[in-house]
């Protein structure tokens, strides 16, 4: 079940990252959250709920994560290990805890 547009309390045009943003009013009579997930799925637009004509929430479609590697900055550079890394060091430049 969609939300018609006369269960919003207003339906404003909002251009917000490409995608159409409804607000909805919690005094609405039968809003259920079904339809709301519901049209949120159907329109992949945000839906800003107010109360009293104050917003509220915002409730946004999922989307899965970016595979950006924002999490690994490092993952993909290049790894330079040194010729002698695993030769022992030489004698007097080992640190002792005193």
């Amino acid at each position: 079940m969609l939300l018609s547009d006369r269960q919003f309390n207003r339906y404003i045009k909002l251009f917000y990252s490409g995608k159409i943003m409804k607000y909805l009013n919690l005094e609405e009579p039968d809003i259920t959250l079904t339809a709301i997930v519901d049209e949120i799925a159907v329109n992949q637009s945000e839906v800003i709920i107010t109360r009293n004509g104050l917003p509220v929430a915002r409730i946004v479609p999922y989307s899965l994560p970016d595979a950006t590697g924002k999490n690994y900055p490092l993952r993909g550079m290049p790894i330079k290990i040194a010729a002698d890394f695993d030769e022992p060091m030489p004698e007097g430049t080992l640190w002792e805890n005193e």
